[in-house]
């Protein structure tokens, strides 16, 4: 993942209401609705409060993101999650998670943000969750079924983003700086497709950008009704055209709330195979 810095997340716990009010408007669904729906966690309200969540600071690396975990925290509570922020750091802070009895962490350093489970093998990656999520909500705003989807960026999230849409019986076409490397990952998904170059952008009117570029999706990329799901940080699209295409972005909220979901699913699933 693409370490983020503390502008990047400085104002969301305080917008995050506002935020989701203006996505239900638009696209008649909250931030958490689409993460359920990028990861088909659909279950009762009760089920929050049967888990408790710890978020652990870690100091390997650059070290810890100011603010990084109570931002994370409010994520998880803007949800109902029941969770707290260690006061210890790395391994103290699993210990100290271990004691006070939570069934989910959530630790990031420099590479990896991850969450798991101290109680069975349950994980959750960021980088896959980000891709589901995001191609989940330009599936709600696709007009119709086999629509092509131009993906930049063949890593991970744009991994993810690509079988998601091979799932839903869309087209992923996948553009990357390495051809080989969208060549790749292109034959070992079913209907992928690879584009070659970027001077094509104004081909697509969905886009998944999953790149890691900053400002390169220029005025003449983009058609009148061009919409761009954008997880890359920095945002890939460029200043002069976010107030001429609809873009659904945020930097850390809907991966949060996805890995949480994620682990919720597979836990659940554990339990119903205990009986």
């Amino acid at each position: 993942m693409t370490r983020l810095n503390t502008m990047d997340i400085s104002d969301i716990s305080n917008r995050i209401n506002i935020y989701d009010r203006e996505l239900k408007k638009t696209l008649g669904y909250t931030l958490e609705e689409i993460a359920k729906k990028s990861v088909r966690a659909f279950y009762s309200d009760s089920i929050y409060k049967e888990y408790k969540v710890a978020v652990i600071p870690v100091t390997s690396g650059m070290g810890i993101i100011n603010g990084f975990c109570e931002t994370v925290s409010d994520i998880l509570k803007h949800i109902r999650a029941n969770v707290f922020v260690t006061e210890k750091t790395d391994v103290g802070g699993i210990q100290e998670a271990f004691e006070k009895n939570a069934d989910i962490i959530f630790m990031s350093d420099d590479d990896t943000c991850a969450a798991f489970s101290l109680n069975g093998k349950v994980y959750s990656d960021n980088g896959y969750v980000t891709g589901v999520a995001f191609a989940a909500a330009l599936e709600i705003m696709m007009e119709k079924e086999g629509e092509e989807v131009l993906i930049l960026g063949a890593g991970p999230v744009g991994i993810a983003a690509a079988q998601y849409f091979s799932q839903i019986g869309a087209i992923p076409v996948i553009c990357d700086l390495q051809e080989d490397k969208a060549r790749d990952v292109a034959s070992k998904i079913k209907n992928a497709k690879v584009e070659k170059s970027l001077k094509n952008l104004n081909k697509y009117t969905y886009i998944l950008d999953a790149s890691t570029s900053g400002d390169f999706i220029k005025e003449e990329d983009i058609k009148e009704t061009t919409i761009i799901s954008a997880p890359g940080i920095p945002l890939g699209a460029a200043k002069e055209i976010r107030d001429k295409v609809f873009i659904f972005h945020n930097p850390l909220e809907i991966g949060i709330m996805t890995m949480y979901f994620d682990c919720l699913n597979q836990l659940m699933e554990g339990k119903q195979n205990e009986y």
